[in-house]
């Protein structure tokens, strides 16, 4: 009978001592879900965070991300699109014997389709998190940070699809003029900052419920669309006019400094609605969270 006993505690004990143990981890942020033979992945994973030097949240934030994009076929063709496009411009000649676009704007308008390849993402960063955004409201995150991690994600998918841009350029027609890199460069750093600053202010003003299983346009996608386009257009026009009037003057190079005083500009502004990002989803966090809620019928 004593023996008996004395198994039953140790075997409470023990009982215990691994449910406390469970219990540690899971509020430490475990996922009860991950498989011992995952904990190789998790830490070549923990690896590449600390390689990358970001904060835990950004870092967490980068992966959900990706694993939407990977489950997402529409967002998915978006970045894909672009490429394809590429090709069709850099034929050399059409039926007619022109060609459909010279060699040296090829890269730009590769460049600017990369953008419009983002739009889904970038003009509704919060779609993808659905209702599940409540709990960005309730997290120790501020939502200054979760926005600061998607915009980097969004532009290192940016960064990947320029590359891929000029590697199909640079297949097709040969390396791409140097003079043109540099210009389509600064031409970028001038659209980054005033398209994330857009798309920031549009993904908290209009968002929608973005669905993976189903292609339909959930109501509030139309609006966002239209916003998105009407300012890529309008940013896309402003940099092709700075463009066109530096050739015009004889020095393509005049485009420079003007695409970087106006990137400059532009990040100081980004920064600035970046810390208001909290005030103004918190204004509105009832029509937020209903527009989010809602499903692809």
């Amino acid at each position: 009978m004593v023996p008996a006993l004395g198994g039953l505690a140790l075997y409470a004990c023990a009982a215990c001592w691994l449910l406390n143990l469970r219990l540690r981890r899971q509020y430490r942020g475990e996922n009860l879900g991950e498989a011992p033979a995952r904990a190789s992945a998790a830490k070549a994973s923990q690896t590449s965070d600390m390689a990358l030097h970001v904060s835990g949240p950004i870092a967490a934030i980068f992966v959900k991300e990706a694993h939407y994009v990977r489950r997402a076929y529409q967002l998915i063709y978006g970045l894909v699109a672009p490429l394809i496009l590429v090709v069709a411009f850099s034929a050399q000649h059409n039926r007619a014997g022109a060609p459909v676009l010279p060699a040296k704007f090829v890269v730009p308008m590769g460049v600017f389709y990369a953008f419009l390849g983002l739009t889904r993402m970038l003009y509704n960063s919060l779609g993808t998190d659905g209702p599940g955004v409540s709990f960005y409201f309730t997290s120790p995150v501020p939502l200054r940070t979760v926005m600061l991690a998607k915009n980097l994600f969004h532009l290192s998918l940016l960064v990947l699809e320029l590359i891929a841009v000029w590697g199909v350029a640079a297949l097709r027609l040969g390396p791409p003029d140097g003079q043109m890199l540099a210009l389509t460069l600064c031409a970028v750093v001038f659209a980054v900052p005033i398209e994330f600053t857009a798309a920031n202010i549009i993904s908290i003003q209009s968002p929608y419920a973005l669905n993976f299983s189903k292609l339909g346009r959930p109501q509030g996608a139309a609006a966002n669309s239209l916003l998105s386009l009407l300012i890529q257009v309008a940013v896309g026009a402003a940099g092709a006019g700075i463009f066109f009037l530096a050739f015009h003057l004889g020095n393509p190079w005049l485009a420079a400094p003007v695409f970087l005083g106006l990137g400059l500009i532009g990040t100081v502004v980004y920064w600035r609605v970046l810390g208001n990002v909290e005030l103004m989803a918190r204004r509105r966090i009832e029509p937020l969270l209903q527009d989010l809620a809602r499903t692809v019928k």
